[in-house]
């Protein structure tokens, strides 16, 4: 159970990212692209795909690189 009086380096850095509209986009960005790089690395492993020639991996790669440019267009 929490303290009420916490003041960890980590808590103060996220309620500190999580403050604000912008704060919650730099924390959903960044588990994102923390997801990615699990799938990317492990995802073979924990899925059990069969990826001899690295073709899942690449589509995976280019989607990501596809979803930045979108999103990076949306905000105008």
């Amino acid at each position: 159970m929490p303290v009420a009086g916490a003041t960890g380096k980590l808590y103060r850095l996220f309620t500190h990212l999580w403050e604000g509209a912008a704060g919650r986009q730099i924390v959903a960005g960044l588990l994102a692209i923390a997801l990615f790089v699990l799938m990317f690395a492990f995802g073979q492993t924990y899925f059990g795909w069969s990826d001899t020639t690295g073709k899942v991996q690449m589509v995976m790669f280019i989607s990501f690189i596809l979803g930045c440019v979108a999103g990076f267009k949306s905000r105008g």
